[in-house]
């Protein structure tokens, strides 16, 4: 399978001698009874495991890398056909996607937003460098901007405006 762009998530039954791959940004993840995500975004892969076991190795013509083995909780990320990195991650967090919802713990609210405007074609900007700077923690709704306004004026100093249609912009209520 080829995964050109977005996100998708994996269970595969065992079978040794069918394995399963998906080919994502330069890489060729490698699966036997899984459950794994793959993201594909412009210039970058990422492959969160859930259960079993993957391999992530390069793909024919792409970018030469070592193949890495992931163990359950951990992820590989890779910038630019660069060679990746293994790190242990919250698979809570990772996986919530999968039930229309994103969490975040401790997270800057500008990686916030670049999460959440994935989810749907109205945008949010933030135009400050010091509200993008602002750290949230909790679960959020894809796909529902007004709802997200409300409730992250509710714990943080911002508030949101519509912009137009399609933008809205999160500006601080400090003065």
């Amino acid at each position: 399978m080829r995964l050109l762009n977005g996100r998708a998530f994996f269970d595969v039954a065992h079978d040794r001698a069918h394995p399963f791959a998906v080919q994502a940004g330069g890489r060729v993840v490698t699966a036997l009874g899984t459950q794994f995500d793959v993201r594909l975004t412009p210039g970058a892969v990422r492959v969160v495991l859930a259960e079993g076991s993957v391999s992530v190795a390069s793909a024919p013509g792409g970018p030469s890398a070592p193949m890495v083995k992931l163990a359950p909780g951990q992820d590989f990320a890779a910038q630019d056909g660069k060679a990746g990195k293994v790190s242990s991650t919250d698979l809570g967090e990772a996986l919530a996607w999968k039930q229309g919802v994103v969490e975040f713990q401790d997270r800057p609210l500008s990686d916030a937003i670049e999460v959440l405007n994935r989810y749907t074609r109205a945008q949010i900007v933030i135009k400050d460098p010091k509200v993008a700077a602002l750290r949230i923690t909790g679960v959020f709704k894809t796909g529902d901007i007004p709802r997200f306004g409300r409730s992250v004026s509710q714990v943080l100093p911002v508030k949101m405006i519509a912009r137009d249609a399609d933008t809205y912009e999160l500006v601080s209520t400090r003065r």
